[in-house]
């Protein structure tokens, strides 16, 4: 299997056997993560996404895990913050697997002059309120993949990883140099070079153990583990080599990538903010479409809104969305995401609508949506005249592939929604399903 799967080999009926000759293989494995302290020095909510990061194929391995510090009492939301990170499988050196934490504030969005003070709390509503990105962590969980530790289950190891800044906003870039030791920093308590200085306070403690086997069997042989309140189940972004017959899925995952859209805005609104739902073909938004794994379980949600950065309308995102694709497959439906402005100081006033919409169909007649990388187009609109469920859109090219394959001379357009030739917009998707591989995709083995 090529070195660009976004799963590794062997994991349900392994290929390494354990030391001592015995001749056993390594079957499924999960880690156990637990945090139980957080020290963030910052007067505004916060959310920790963390998800497994393959450093030598610089991609996820895992879906994110979300967590969210309040300020007031400066602990995590939730009865118990402790994820199991399913089926997983041995990685042979060279490969080294990180936990990747990304920590975004919570609050209204901030101007010039408050970004350089420290942020504080503010009175606003929930509606008010933005993700900005704050800063990041990487603990080495390499170890863990190894058949030497895969031998038998392990006692608890425990970590301490630092905070550190995202170079230039752009979260992508800042994983690869940090794992690869390109930074010209000081190193993290876990030997991980800082993406920028580090901040004084801010650290994360937590601990990690592998439990050997497949959920099922951990449950059998450790039912402490899943006593009082059992940790939240991760799963991989792919499948394994050989799917369980009880493994149901039925998951997509969108990853927002990069745009530039300075093209369709004006030089002073630049706070651009992606909202991603999944609308259905009489322009309604499919409730709890949007799934979340948090500490206390899945939420589900009709839209997600991306992070803010600052003044930057060419915003880097690189965040993953998780998706559940409707049951009903002949159900026509399509993803669609809106750009907004986000302002600073606009507490009173109210929200204005998208200045632009890009889109991306689920199924194109009966086959699923390809994975891998989609180039999609910008479709100017006039923000204060967008009506939700116009959906004209969508008998429009969606991406540069459609545009190609058309061959039409004349830009698309419809009364509504303008061709922005000069922009772009970036996304990757990969499919995980156990009940459409019969609309001519084979989900079996999933490779961006």
């Amino acid at each position: 299997m090529s070195a660009t799967t976004l799963f590794c080999t062997a994991v349900l009926h392994g290929l390494t056997e354990r030391p001592g000759g015995d001749g056993k293989p390594v079957n499924a494995f999960a880690l156990l993560i637990d945090l139980p302290t957080v020290h963030i020095d910052l007067r505004q909510d916060c959310e920790l996404t963390i998800a497994l990061y393959d450093a030598i194929d610089n991609q996820f391995i895992s879906e994110n895990y979300t967590l969210y510090w309040l300020h007031e009492n400066r602990v995590l939301k939730g009865r118990q913050w402790r994820a199991l990170f399913i089926d997983l499988g041995p990685k042979t050196p060279p490969h080294k697997v990180y936990l990747a934490i990304r920590v975004v504030r919570l609050g209204p969005m901030e101007s010039a002059s408050t970004l350089k003070k420290a942020p504080v709390a503010q009175e606003t509503s929930s509606s008010q309120n933005c993700r900005q990105p704050y800063a990041y962590a990487l603990c080495d969980v390499s170890d863990a993949f190894q058949p030497a530790t895969l031998a038998s289950a392990t006692e608890e190891k425990q970590h301490c990883a630092l905070l550190n800044r995202i170079v230039d906003d752009n979260f992508e870039v800042t994983l690869s140099k940090a794992v690869s030791g390109r930074l010209n920093t000081a190193k993290q308590a876990d030997g991980v070079g800082e993406g920028g200085a580090a901040f004084a306070k801010d650290q994360l403690l937590l601990t990690t153990q592998v439990l050997l086997g497949s959920v099922e069997q951990i449950k059998k042989a450790q039912p402490h583990v899943f006593a009082l309140h059992p940790p939240t189940l991760v799963r991989p972004m792919g499948f394994p080599d050989v799917i369980a017959t009880d493994d149901v899925r039925n998951d997509l995952y969108v990853t927002l990538c990069h745009a530039d859209l300075g093209h369709v805005t004006k030089s002073s609104d630049k706070n651009i903010e992606a909202r991603l739902s999944l609308v259905d073909n009489n322009g309604k938004l499919v409730d709890d479409s949007i799934v979340i794994v948090g500490a206390d379980g899945v939420t589900n949600m009709a839209t997600y809104s991306s992070m803010v950065f600052y003044h930057d309308d060419k915003p880097k995102w690189f965040e993953t969305v998780k998706i559940c694709i409707p049951e009903d497959t002949s159900k026509d439906v399509h993803i669609r995401i809106a750009f907004r402005h986000r302002r600073s100081g606009d507490k009173n006033k109210a929200e204005k609508g998208p200045f632009a919409v890009a889109f991306l169909k689920l199924l194109e007649g009966t086959k699923l949506l390809e994975d891998g990388q989609h180039e999609l187009l910008v479709y100017k609109i006039e923000a204060n005249k967008f009506d939700e469920k116009d959906i004209s859109y969508t008998y429009l090219p969606s991406s540069k592939g459609d545009l190609k394959q058309s061959q039409t001379l004349s830009k698309p357009q419809t009364s509504g929604f303008i061709y922005s030739d000069k922009s772009s917009f970036t996304v990757k998707t990969l499919t995980c399903s156990t009940s459409l591989t019969h609309n001519g995709q084979c989900s079996f083995f999933i490779y961006i």
